[in-house]
């Protein structure tokens, strides 16, 4: 079993899911790709990652219908990351996700190293 803590992106655009490739691969993370939210959370369930990369808008299930089907405690233990193409605004998440999210980030990224940073920093606090 790897120590790696264990980062699950979850996002429709295979693009997204290469630029976190390479912005994570030498960080020391095991990194696990969905292209849905069932797909991610069928990851989620089997295994447990420490952050999650959250894309808001998906085919099939927004980022926010993700975050409803987890528990509170299921959400203490996994650090959310929202990242999304829409202005915040357009971002209608429920008041329960909102409190959880760990922090949000508007596609495209511009600020790579504070994006980088706190995927560590929420790496760390749920270890």
């Amino acid at each position: 079993m790897s120590d790696q803590p264990k980062v699950l992106i979850v996002d429709d655009e295979v693009v997204i899911h290469r630029l976190f490739t390479k912005l994570l691969e030498k960080e020391g993370y095991q990194l696990l790709f969905a292209v849905n939210g069932e797909d991610g959370l069928e990851l989620f369930e089997r295994e447990h990652p420490q952050v999650i990369l959250l894309d808001y808008r998906m085919l099939g299930m927004t980022g926010d219908e993700f975050m409803t089907q987890l528990t509170d405690s299921q959400i203490e233990q996994t650090a959310i990351i929202m990242v999304s193409g829409h202005a915040v605004p357009d971002v209608d998440l429920t008041q329960r996700n909102q409190q959880k999210l760990f922090a949000y980030f508007e596609k495209p990224f511009f600020e790579m190293e504070k994006l980088k940073q706190s995927i560590h920093e929420a790496s760390a606090r749920s270890t």
